[in-house]
């Protein structure tokens, strides 16, 4: 399964919120911390398997279930199933009825079928899952303090040692880790 994300809403940290954690007053750098910024929440949604910030995600899969059953979505945090569609046997794109399918919310999110899914098409990316997930506010899930915790403390790391660390001792910052570790999600 591949997907693709199409970000919507703003960074779960501001600018203002990095540079006063680095203690950073000037302008010069914006551009360097904020791709760190970014960087780190990638770094984050990879990790946990979560949707960080409020984003519309492009699932694809290769077919439908044959028997009722459900598709895992690529990262979790899910609000809303915007479309299910599929290739079916002739190979014309059909938009399931949302009656034919719902959401779960766990650890992954999933997208259960009620009835044996009609026959699809067996090639690669067949089965389009479009929805919305993320952090944010109503519908969302308000944002986790760790999350937000460890994204500062990996925008420091990076601006920090951002030169070659070929004759420093480098060890992996166990903080970012221990913080993520609570929030990531486990496949079945």
């Amino acid at each position: 399964m591949r997907y693709t994300t199409t970000v919507s809403g703003v960074e779960p940290v501001t600018m203002q919120q990095v540079k006063d954690h680095l203690r950073i007053t000037w302008e010069e750098e914006d551009a360097l911390i904020y791709s760190f910024l970014v960087a780190a929440r990638e770094y984050v949604e990879k990790i946990t398997s979560q949707a960080v910030i409020p984003q519309t995600i492009k699932a694809y899969y290769d077919n439908l279930p044959v028997f009722s059953g459900s598709l895992s979505l690529p990262l979790s945090n899910a609000v809303a199933i915007t479309s299910v569609k599929y290739l079916d046997s002739a190979y014309a794109q059909i938009t399931m009825p949302s009656s034919e399918y719902y959401l779960t919310v766990g650890q992954p999110n999933k997208v259960f079928f009620k009835s044996p899914a009609p026959a699809s098409a067996d090639q690669p990316d067949s089965v389009e899952i479009i929805y919305t997930a993320g952090y944010g506010s109503a519908p969302f899930k308000p944002f986790a303090q760790a999350i937000r915790a460890s994204i500062l403390v990996m925008v420091a790391d990076l601006y920090e040692n951002r030169e070659s660390q070929s004759s420093q001792k480098f060890e992996q910052n166990m903080t970012v880790e221990r913080l993520l570790g609570m929030n990531r999600e486990l496949g079945l």
